[in-house]
C-alpha cells in the first residue's frame, strides 16, 4: 500500500471534515473521499504496518483524534475510526515491534484510550487489554459492550436501509460486521435475527454474488466474459470497474460481504437462512475460483462457511459432499490446495469426526478425495502435520476402512517421516504431534493385527525411529505407547530383525543406566497438563509394558537367538525390574517371561544363563510383599519361581 497516497487522502479528508458545514448535511458531501480513505486504510491494516514510518502512524493517530472529536453519529465515521485504531493496534502487536517501541506507543495512545474503546468491536477487547494494561480487562470489556449496544440502537436501522438500497455498501457491511459478534448468547443479542427479519440478508447475498461476479469476470479476458461484465456494469453502477481505485473498492465490498455472511452462520437464525439448496450453489461457485489469487479472501471466507456446515450439521454435511461435490472440488485443486491447507484439513477433520460417527461418509469419498489430497498435496505443509495424523486416526473406526489406501498415498511414510523430524527439543506442540502419530500407529496395529494381512506399519519400518525416540524422550505417555507398539510388533516380527535392531540393548540402557528414576509406586491417572509433564520412571506400570515386549520377543526363539539377546543385556535389566513389580498382573507376567527363559532350552540354561543369573544375585531378591494377595493362579506362578530357584 502506498503510504504517501494514504497521507494525501488523510490530509484531504481532515481538511474537508473541518469544512463539514459548508459541504451539506451529514457526511454525504464527503462520500467520495470517505470511500477513498477507507480503501487506503484497509490496505494499510492488512499489510505489514510495522515497517511504516513513525510519521505515517502518527498521522493515523491524529486521524483517530480528529474523528473522536467530531460530533456526529454517522456510522461511516465509526468505520474509519475502527480501521484507523486497528492499524495502530496491529503495529503495537506485530512480532517485529520491539518491546521499547511498543512501550513508547502505549504511552502515546494512553490519552486516547476512550477513543480506542469507542471505536472497538467486541473482538478487539484482548488487543485493547494489551494496549492499555492499566485498565482492568473486565472493565474494558464492559465499556466496549456498552458502546456496541448504544451504536446498535443508533445505527442498525440506518445500516439495514443502506444495504437494502445499495447505498454506502462498504461502510454498511463493515459497520454491521462490528455489531454481529459480541460473545453474548443469541437470546441477548438478536442483531442477526433483526437483519434476517428485515430481509437485508438477501441484499447482502446479492451484493456478495454480484461483486464476486464482477471481479471474476474482470479477470477473465475472453469475449464472452467481457459481454457478461458489460451487462453487470449496467446493473451495478457502484461496482463499475473504471480504474484501479474502483476495483479495490469492489474487492473490499466482496471481501466484507463474504466475511459478514460467515459471521451470520455463527447464529442459528443466520445458519438456517443461509444454508439451503438455493444459496449453497452460490458459495460453491466461489470455491470453484480457488486458483484466482485476487479472489483469495472471499474463497477463504467461503471455506470457513463450509467448515461451519460440516461441523454443525450431519444432513447438510452429507449434502455438500454428495450433491455439491465439495470433496471432489477440493481433490481437484492440486497445488492450489496448499493456499487453503488449514481450512481444508479442518473440513476433513469435521467430515471424519464425531458429527459423522452415526452416518460416516462413503469410503469411496475418503479414498478418492480426502486421502489423495492429504498424501499428494497437503503433506508438504509441515505446520498441519498433527491435523493430518488426527484425520487418519479418526478413520480407524470406519466400517469400510482399508489401510492399503494409506500406503497407496505414502501416508504411512509421512507418519514415520514426521516422527523422524523430532530432534529432542520437547515442547507441547511436539508432544501433541508425537502423541498423535504413536496413537495412530497403535490404533492401526490394534485393528490390523492379523499377521496374514498386509500390515501397514512393521517392526522393520518403525524400529529405527522408535529406538531413536526412546533415547531422546522422557515423557511417560509417549514412551508407554512406543513400548506398547513394540510389544505388538515383537509378536509378529522375525526374531533376527528384533535382535539386529538392538531394541533389547536400548531397553536395557533405559532400565539400568540411571537415566530414569526407579519408583516402586504406580502412576495415577493424570490431567492433560500432567500427561505432558509426567516423566517416565521405572515402576510397576512401565515394567508391565517392558515385560510385554520381552515376553513377545522370547517366544519361539532359537537357542542362539536367546544367547544374542542375553549378550545385549536381557537378563540384567530383567532382574533389575523385579524390585518394582508390585501388582499381581505384573508379577504373573514376570513369572511367565521367566518360565519361558528357563524352559526354552534346559541344557543351554544350565550351561550359560544359570551362572549369569547367580552372578546377578537373582537368589538374593526379596520375595514379593504380602500385599500381593495369594490366589490359586498366583500360587501357580509363585511355584514357578520357586522351581526356577531350585534349578539355580
Amino acid at each position: 500500500m502506498d503510504t504517501t497516497a494514504t497521507t494525501t487522502i488523510i490530509n484531504r479528508f481532515t481538511s474537508d471534515l473541518g469544512k463539514l458545514k459548508e459541504l451539506g448535511p451529514g457526511l454525504d458531501g464527503l462520500k467520495n473521499i470517505l470511500e477513498e480513505l477507507v480503501v487506503s486504510l484497509v490496505g494499510l491494516e492488512t499489510t505489514a504496518v510495522s515497517g511504516s514510518g513513525d510519521s505515517d502512524l502518527s498521522l493515523i493517530l491524529d486521524l483517530v483524534r480528529t474523528i473522536d472529536a467530531t460530533k456526529t453519529e454517522d456510522y461511516r465515521l465509526y468505520v474509519i475510526g475502527w480501521v484507523a485504531c486497528s492499524i495502530i493496534l496491529n503495529n503495537l502487536l506485530a512480532p517485529t515491534t520491539s518491546v521499547e517501541a511498543a512501550d513508547l506507543w502505549r504511552q502515546r495512545i494512553a490519552p486516547l484510550s476512550s477513543a480506542f474503546i469507542k471505536f472497538s468491536s467486541c473482538r478487539g477487547v484482548n488487543d485493547l487489554a494489551f494496549a492499555f494494561p492499566n485498565i482492568d480487562q473486565q472493565d474494558l470489556s464492559n465499556q466496549v459492550l456498552s458502546n456496541v449496544k448504544q451504536r446498535r440502537l443508533l445505527t442498525l436501522s440506518k445500516i439495514i436501509d443502506d444495504l437494502k438500497n445499495g447505498k454506502n455498501v462498504l461502510f454498511a457491511l463493515m459497520a454491521l460486521r462490528s455489531l454481529v459478534y459480541t460473545g453474548l448468547p443469541e437470546a441477548e443479542w438478536d442483531v442477526v435475527d433483526q437483519v434476517v427479519k428485515s430481509d437485508a440478508v438477501s441484499s447482502i447475498l446479492s451484493i456478495a454474488k454480484d461483486s464476486f461476479d464482477v471481479l471474476s469476470l474482470n479477470s477473465n479476458k475472453n469475449a464472452s466474459a467481457a459481454d457478461e461484465l458489460a451487462k453487470l456494469n449496467l446493473q451495478l453502477n457502484q461496482f463499475r470497474l473504471t480504474d484501479q481505485s474502483s476495483k479495490e473498492y469492489v474487492q473490499l465490498v466482496c471481501n466484507e460481504s463474504y466475511r459478514l455472511l460467515l459471521n451470520f452462520t455463527d447464529s442459528t437464525v443466520g445458519f438456517e437462512y443461509l444454508v439451503k439448496e438455493s444459496t449453497l450453489p452460490i458459495f460453491y461457485n466461489v470455491l470453484s475460483h480457488y486458483s484466482d489469487v485476487e479472489l483469495v479472501q472471499p474463497v477463504r471466507s467461503t471455506f470457513y462457511i463450509f467448515e461451519k456446515i460440516v461441523e454443525t450439521s450431519l444432513q447438510w454435511g452429507h449434502y455438500v459432499v454428495t450433491n455439491l461435490g465439495l470433496l471432489k472440488l477440493i481433490a481437484g485443486m492440486g497445488k492450489d490446495a496448499l493456499r487453503f491447507s488449514n481450512e481444508i484439513v479442518t473440513i476433513f477433520t469435521h467430515l471424519t469426526g464425531s458429527t459423522f460417527e452415526s452416518q460416516p461418509l462413503e469410503w469411496s469419498e475418503i479414498a478418492n478425495h480426502i486421502l489423495p489430497t492429504l498424501g499428494q498435496t497437503l503433506v508438504a505443509d509441515q505446520s498441519i502435520a498433527r491435523y493430518i495424523v488426527n484425520i487418519l486416526r479418526q478413520l480407524l473406526p470406519h466400517p469400510a476402512l482399508d489401510t492399503a489406501v494409506l500406503k497407496q498415498y505414502a501416508l504411512d511414510q509421512f507418519v514415520i517421516d514426521t516422527l523422524n523430524r523430532y530432534d529432542g527439543t520437547f515442547t507441547d506442540d511436539w508432544y501433541f504431534l508425537l502423541d498423535s502419530c504413536t496413537q495412530l500407529i497403535s490404533g492401526i496395529l490394534d485393528v490390523r493385527i492379523d499377521p496374514s494381512t498386509d500390515i501397514l506399519f512393521t517392526f522393520e519400518s518403525l524400529s529405527t525411529v522408535f529406538i531413536k525416540l526412546l533415547t531422546l524422550l522422557d515423557n511417560n505417555q509417549l514412551i508407554d505407547t512406543i513400548l506398547f507398539i513394540f510389544s505388538i510388533l515383537a509378536s509378529i516380527a522375525p526374531k533376527r530383525v528384533i535382535i539386529a535392531s538392538k531394541l533389547i540393548q536400548t531397553i536395557q540402557d533405559m532400565v539400568v543406566s540411571g537415566r530414569f528414576q526407579v519408583d516402586d509406586t504406580t502412576n495415577s491417572s493424570a490431567g492433560l497438563l500432567d500427561v505432558i509433564d509426567t516423566k517416565f520412571s521405572i515402576n510397576d506400570s512401565s515394567a508391565t509394558r517392558i515385560l510385554w515386549v520381552l515376553f513377545q520377543t522370547v517366544q519361539s526363539m532359537t537357542p542362539d537367538e536367546m544367547a544374542e539377546i542375553v549378550e545385549q543385556g536381557f537378563l540384567t535389566f530383567f532382574i533389575t525390574l523385579y524390585p518394582v513389580v508390585s501388582t499381581i498382573e505384573t508379577f504373573m507376567l514376570y513369572c511367565d517371561t521367566l518360565h519361558t527363559i528357563i524352559s526354552h532350552d534346559q541344557d543351554k540354561f544350565e550351561r550359560e544363563f544359570k551362572t549369569e543369573l547367580i552372578d546377578l544375585k537373582f537368589l538374593d531378591l526379596v520375595p514379593k510383599p504380602s500385599s500381593i494377595d495369594p490366589g490359586s493362579t498366583l500360587q501357580f506362578h509363585q511355584r514357578m519361581v520357586k522351581n526356577a530357584l531350585v534349578i539355580l
